[in-house]
């Protein structure tokens, strides 16, 4: 199992066998701490297609957080112009 610095919607991502599964963790504190055993536990869902068009899409491969939900929130500019 891979574990790269990939989130889907704050939730890591997990690579296992040539494919991406969601986990349950979403804090980073969490995520650095647990070993292997306790990432397989908290395995979700397959989400292979979405990564890697995600992935080629955007030409990266690791340490992104890819927001795929909508949000109420709205982004606060500081700053002129």
């Amino acid at each position: 199992m891979v574990t790269h610095h990939i989130r889907l919607n704050n939730a890591f991502v997990v690579a296992k066998d040539g494919k991406y599964f969601t986990t349950s963790v979403k804090k980073p504190k969490v995520w650095r701490k647990m070993t292997e055993r306790q990432i397989e536990r908290c395995i979700k869902k397959d989400v292979t297609k979405t990564i890697k068009k995600l992935l080629k899409d955007n030409k990266v491969k690791s340490s992104i957080n890819f927001l795929t939900k909508k949000t109420k929130r709205k982004i606060k500019r500081k700053g002129g112009g």
